[in-house]
């Protein structure tokens, strides 16, 4: 079996690249809206204004994660879906002799998105070479 044409990775690695900005942006813009509408302040200090003990004692330490912990970041990277098939993605470049996303970038003169690079920032924690990242229009 041959390694994945360049046409489909970029494909591939588009798609995931914009689903996750579109994901990344709705939970930014549900969390935006929640102060819009009112639901101001943290969960944890809303919980400490009810004077009862039992309350913040049952409640506070889950509570104070959920303010500390729920960001756009934190939800797409929970989801492993999108990291699971990033991972099975890099498991097949390996398994054709590719040892990093960039050799096969090179190999092939592909390139991946914008978005798509902010994506495998996201999950590894480390950008694609500048090189093989294009700024360019997505159709899902």
């Amino acid at each position: 079996m041959a390694v994945i044409q360049k046409a489909l990775f970029e494909r591939i690695t588009d798609r995931m690249g914009k689903q996750v900005s579109m994901l990344s942006e709705a939970v930014e813009s549900g969390m935006a809206a929640s102060v819009v509408v009112g639901y101001e302040g943290d969960y944890y200090d809303a919980l400490t204004t009810s004077n009862d003990s039992e309350v913040e004692l049952n409640m506070g330490a889950t509570a104070k994660s959920l303010d500390t912990n729920f960001t756009a970041t934190n939800v797409v990277t929970k989801l492993t879906w999108f990291s699971s098939l990033l991972t099975s993605l890099e498991a097949h470049l390996r398994g054709k002799g590719y040892t990093t996303m960039e050799a096969y970038c090179s190999g092939l003169s592909a390139k991946v998105c914008e978005e798509f690079d902010d994506f495998y920032y996201m999950i590894k924690g480390r950008r694609i070479t500048a090189t093989y990242v294009e700024d360019r229009e997505i159709a899902l």
